[in-house]
């Protein structure tokens, strides 16, 4: 059976940050509304594009890839640098970048089954230069390095250098492209942006035949790559940085992310059962309020620098979590009808606290912020509420997050799920692994779903 959840509800606090709203609010009004566009985006923006105004579930098996380059991408990270210059989160003019290491140089980490050399990354993957040339720009530091790490079983690293001298150059070619991208965002089309990168490369966009791209867009010019000077390999540092990541003890995290900590019976279902193929084009998304919540996303990335940021636990989390003015915050929307009072908003969603306190459990920070977008308020000024949460004692949530964290190592040793915390209903309707665990299908029978 699952473990219960140790009392931690009533060690938390909440009021509402009315003064901190009206701040934010009036950034709107002080200056004109410009979207967060990040770095990822500027490298393959007609797919940014898309997944904004389109988005898709992406397959099963797909993700599954995804999440395990991302488990390596971390154990690299871990190895390599302290946790203050893992995946440090820096924005300017609206451009937003979160560099994978960043001490004397930023450091762009790619995980890839083929360790190529320079000329083949110049020639065929000129997109980690765009890159990492974005970063350079983002914090003016001419200098760049590009890591490959393998996917393969034995720790293998490539390391490589180069120069962007012309930084007006390439933040040029920044802006320009982020306005460019901005304008097709506001006009609803995609026409004029270059060429998707993944077409006919599994594109869930194409797959699922979202998209309108024809294949005869113009390629996408990279202009940044093409100011990168010589990409000089450094065997040596190679060496030793390999030499570094296999030193490190290759155990595979039992929490990979803050969600395992959230769902750990969906956790051990991910870590255990191959990936459910897709057997046909994936129903829709489910609802989404993408709009308030770039908008919102949009206007806390507007602050003066550093007022957002990332930073990694190190061995008590598994991800880096996002902070606000130096504690960590999560931001929802909903499509609730009224808003509720900090009381009335703890007893009726206390997975929004959970899903907060164990990010302020993992950086042993008693505070967080919580902001909530209101999708169906009649009134802009009534969108968006700021509320102050204190977990007193702390130790309260961390019991939490520590017993869910042992009743998943339990159910992946003896592969009894049962051991896991159970996922709420309403996730039982859309989960993959459905046909392996029923434990929501009482709460769906029952009427008990409650949506996302």
């Amino acid at each position: 059976m699952a473990r219960d959840d140790p009392p931690w509800t009533g060690s938390v606090q909440v009021r509402s940050e009315t003064e901190l709203e009206r701040q934010l609010l009036e950034r709107l009004d002080r200056e004109p509304r410009r979207r967060a566009i990040w770095v990822t985006d500027l490298v393959d923006p007609r797919t940014a594009y898309f997944h904004l105004k389109a988005p898709v579930l992406i397959p099963p098996e797909r993700a599954a890839k995804m999440d395990s380059g991302r488990e390596i991408h971390a154990a690299v990270e871990a190895a390599l640098a302290e946790a203050a210059h893992q995946e440090v989160r820096v924005q300017r003019e609206g451009i937003v970048g979160q560099i994978d290491l960043f001490d004397d140089r930023p450091t762009e980490l790619k995980t890839t089954g083929s360790l190529v050399g320079a000329e083949a990354i110049q020639r065929g993957r000129p997109a980690y230069l765009e890159q990492l040339g974005l970063y350079c720009a983002l914090v003016q530091r001419t200098a760049g390095r590009l890591l490959l790490a393998s996917t393969a079983e034995s720790p293998e690293l490539r390391v490589f250098d180069t120069e962007f001298s012309d930084l007006a150059g390439v933040w040029r070619d920044a802006t320009e492209g982020a306005a460019s991208l901005r304008k097709a965002i506001e006009r609803g089309t995609p026409e004029g942006l270059p060429s998707c990168a993944w077409r006919g490369r599994g594109c869930p966009y194409e797959d699922q035949r979202v998209c309108d791209c024809t294949g005869g867009e113009a390629p996408f010019p990279y202009p940044i790559a093409a100011r990168a000077g010589p990409l000089t390999e450094r065997p040596e540092e190679s060496e030793r940085l390999t030499r570094r990541w296999a030193e490190r003890p290759n155990l595979r995290p039992t929490v990979r992310r803050f969600r395992d900590l959230l769902y750990p019976r969906r956790a051990f279902f991910e870590q255990t059962v191959p990936a459910p193929t897709s057997g046909g084009p994936p129903g829709p998304p489910p609802p989404r309020a993408d709009d308030l919540y770039r908008q919102l996303s949009d206007l806390l990335e507007s602050g003066p620098p550093g007022e957002v940021s990332r930073v990694h636990p190190g061995s008590t989390g598994p991800e880096s979590v996002a902070c606000f003015r130096g504690q960590p915050f999560l931001l929802k929307v909903t499509r609730a009808w009224r808003t509720p009072s900090p009381a009335e908003l703890l007893a009726g969603q206390p997975n929004y606290f959970l899903e907060l306190g164990v990010r302020c459990a993992a950086l042993r920070s008693a505070d967080g912020w919580l902001f909530i977008g209101y999708e169906r308020a009649d009134r802009p000024l009534d969108r968006l509420r700021v509320y102050h949460v204190r977990f007193d004692p702390l130790s309260a949530v961390e019991g939490v997050a520590e017993s869910r964290r042992k009743g998943l190592e339990e159910a992946l040793a003896s592969g009894q799920p049962e051991a896991a915390t159970p996922c709420p209903g309403w996730m039982f309707r859309n989960c993959a692994y459905r046909a392996q665990c029923a434990c929501g299908a009482d709460a769906v029978t029952t009427g008990e779903t409650t949506g996302r």
